[in-house]
């Protein structure tokens, strides 16, 4: 029963991630108005919104205008809803810890997926992933590990990716005549820092860093992309930070 409750709880997270992926590039309230179909606007039945059984009963479609759903809806749900159970089989049986991480994860994935579309980081995504990180910082296992006690592992990892962050910003708007890391990525990694200590942030930084590499170099050779044309490193960052996440060390 455990396992059912940890995947439910997991496609939650991702109807929600769902929700404010559509609502926020929109500048759009999380709350008001309730869940509506985007194109004929009518508000959709708590029995339409259920992950991923909605979208197979109403076959992909609007109940009352039959325009098509997207299918990243219910992929987001199965995606949030693996990832949540592979955290608990990870961390079990550290319950409180697998809820504030599951929380951590969904929070990157919508900074992520908003990154990506709209090449900003809103501050109040970045602000409420440093919140949560303190707000779980005591039941955090990757803060207590080694001789540092878990509130100095969680400022040194702060301070650490706030500043390592801002000096490659700096370094890249004076040196290079580009912008190597945008404010929000800034801030991104003050909460990174919190989440994942000191070590993790470079963790986190090495994976961006390769990931976002590789995908720029994809899409040159792909003639997608210009040379010195900028790609959204959010993505590549909540994924390093995603990976440090389900790293257990015990």
């Amino acid at each position: 029963m455990i396992w059912l409750a940890v995947t439910l709880f997991g496609l939650a997270l991702g109807s929600f991630a769902n929700a404010a992926i559509h609502r926020i590039p929109m500048g759009l309230s999380l709350i008001r108005p309730g869940s509506r179909c985007p194109q004929c606007e009518h508000p959709i039945a708590f029995y339409d919104n259920i992950p991923v059984l909605s979208y197979l009963w109403l076959r992909g479609s609007c109940r009352h205008c039959r325009a098509p759903i997207s299918i990243r809806y219910p992929c987001v749900e199965i995606l949030m809803a693996l990832w949540t159970l592979s955290l608990a089989l990870i961390w079990y049986p550290q319950w409180t810890w697998i809820v504030f991480a599951s929380t951590a994860s969904v929070n990157l994935l919508i900074i992520g997926w908003v990154d990506f579309k709209t090449y900003l980081i809103p501050d109040s995504l970045s602000l409420a992933f440093f919140l949560t990180a303190l707000a779980g910082a005591y039941w955090n296992p990757i803060l207590r590990f080694g001789i540092v006690p878990w509130w100095g592992a969680l400022m040194a990892g702060s301070l650490t990716g706030f500043a390592f962050s801002w000096v490659l910003a700096w370094i890249g708007q004076k040196w290079l005549q580009q912008e190597a890391l945008g404010g929000g990525d800034i801030k991104l990694l003050a909460g990174i820092g919190a989440w994942v200590g000191l070590s993790g942030v470079f963790h986190a930084l090495l994976i961006a860093s390769a990931a976002g590499s590789l995908y720029g170099l994809s899409l040159i050779f792909l003639k997608r992309l210009k040379r010195r044309e900028p790609i959204p490193f959010g993505p590549f960052l909540a994924l390093g930070t995603l990976f440090r996440l389900c790293l257990n060390f015990r």
